[in-house]
């Protein structure tokens, strides 16, 4: 049995052929009776954006694609282009070359990190906080004994605030361990807790193959999308940037069908309501899409992004009085001036 790739591009004469099909099986409406159909038949749910999308010729997820093939029962392998499907022999090779070229801009691109001096002080400055794994944010606690809050077997003294109430309750761990454990993170923190510093961290150290070295970083800061591209979708932007590292959309398009790309986008919370919907609706669209690829968002605690499935919650914990306090005064007065 051949297994499809991750993408497939249907063939222009299949395109047109499928279009005809479905127009006189479902009439006008036949995107609308294409994505029913294949959802009563193979319990495949593609949204009404991705049958156009995918009927114009324009590559898909494979298990769409397919899906459309088999509905008009026509093999997928007759249907679809194979000439520029993904070699994986050389994937390695362009992920280590753009990563060369991989440049980051912080805070609004006012703020670069291409210099080697200034990524070597994030990179040797920043003071790795410890991260609590969650299941439910603070908001989100179950009405119980006030009690269960203070019982811990692993706790600190800088685990409780000055009333002796356990400040938050899951699993302490580090910021590399869960980079390790799982998959995709949201990370979460009260405003000035740090969670910009951390996903920047996170970026350089990707950045210089420390971790996640298997990965393209790709950096955004949410609100500086939303005030520079009111038009625009994330994955042309994304083009735009590798573009100007020098590589083709096609390139651009081969990391991420590959899933060779770690997306760290900073502040999901900060958004403008009216930007909110298309916003989260583009992140959809890239975790369907290129559901292989990793993702790290962060948000403050009062958001919560509960269609955001898979995802594992962590939340910045406090410095350590006795630990990363002392270490923070000491490179704070470090600095010049």
């Amino acid at each position: 049995m051949c297994v499809p790739p991750g993408f497939l591009t249907l063939r222009p004469e299949f395109c047109k052929k499928f279009k005809q099909a479905a127009v006189e099986r479902f009439g006008s409406a036949y995107i609308a009776g294409l994505c029913k159909a294949i959802f009563n038949e193979y319990e495949i749910d593609i949204s009404r954006d991705t049958v156009p999308r995918i009927l114009a010729g324009k590559r898909g997820r494979s298990r769409n694609v397919k899906a459309i093939c088999d509905c008009f029962d026509v093999s997928w392998q007759e249907a679809c282009i194979t000439s520029d499907l993904l070699q994986s022999n050389d994937i390695d090779s362009l992920v280590q070359q753009i990563r060369s070229k991989v440049e980051f801009r912080f805070e609004y691109g006012h703020v670069t990190a291409n210099s080697q001096q200034q990524r070597q002080w994030v990179q040797d400055n920043f003071i790795e906080p410890d991260l609590v794994k969650v299941e439910f944010l603070p908001s989100e606690y179950p009405v119980g004994d006030p009690k269960a809050l203070l019982e811990a077997e692993d706790a600190r003294e800088d685990d409780f605030d000055r009333l002796g109430v356990r400040l938050l309750r899951g699993q302490k761990t580090t910021s590399r361990q869960v980079l390790d454990d799982y998959r995709n993170l949201f990370v979460y923190g009260e405003p000035g807790s740090g969670k910009s510093s951390y996903l920047q961290w996170v970026a350089l150290k990707c950045f210089a193959g420390v971790l996640l070295q298997e990965y393209v970083p790709i950096f955004l800061e949410i609100r500086q999308f939303t005030t520079t591209n009111s038009a625009g979708t994330l994955l042309t932007f994304f083009e735009e940037m590798f573009e100007r590292w020098g590589f083709s959309a096609g390139e651009t398009r081969r990391v991420l069908e590959s899933g060779r790309a770690v997306f760290i986008f900073d502040g999901l919370d900060e958004t403008l309501n009216s930007d909110r919907g298309r916003i989260e609706s583009m992140i959809e669209g890239l975790l369907r899409d290129y559901d292989q690829c990793r993702y790290i968002f962060s948000s403050r605690l009062a958001m919560s992004f509960p269609y955001f499935g898979g995802f594992q919650k962590v939340i910045l914990a406090p410095l350590r009085p006795t630990q990363h306090i002392p270490e923070f005064v000491k490179r704070w007065f470090a600095q010049a001036g």
